[in-house]
């Protein structure tokens, strides 16, 4: 939808339940982005190297990050609420983040899902529950 132009700022209606993929990829402006309280999914790719978006409002809506949808942005935290079951491939790859927080309701993490994070000092996790699988938690 809005895949590299030069928005600065989305700020989404609350009737808004899905973020398809892609949608503001490379959006290299954009600096602001207020998710919908009642959104449902993100697409693949979604904010994927929006490099001056530093944050995000991850409602208590969202069961899945999906691959790539975070990757390349300028996060330097987040907060990753306890209805996220699964973490997509390179989610958050190459973020500024550098404390992580991943609540015990996530069963799943991709691969490469925290790569090249070279600002992460500090990783948390509550616990993981017999159904957790994991296919490479590799940081670079």
């Amino acid at each position: 939808a809005f895949y590299y132009t030069q928005i600065s700022s989305a700020l989404l209606s609350d009737t808004v339940k899905e973020i398809g993929d892609s949608a503001f990829c490379d959006c290299y402006g954009l600096v602001e982005a207020r998710l919908p309280q009642r959104i449902e999914k993100l697409g693949s790719w979604a904010f994927c190297g929006c490099r001056e978006l530093k944050a995000i409002n991850l409602p208590e809506t969202l069961t899945e990050i999906p691959d790539f949808a975070f990757s390349g942005t300028g996060f330097t935290s987040i907060e990753i609420p306890n209805t996220v079951t699964r973490i997509g491939a390179q989610a958050f790859w190459g973020t500024d983040i550098s404390e992580l927080n991943i609540p015990n309701s996530v069963t799943s993490i991709g691969r490469l899902a925290f790569g090249c994070m070279t600002k992460l000092k500090s990783v948390y996790v509550t616990e993981f529950g017999d159904t957790f699988r994991c296919s490479s938690f590799l940081l670079w």
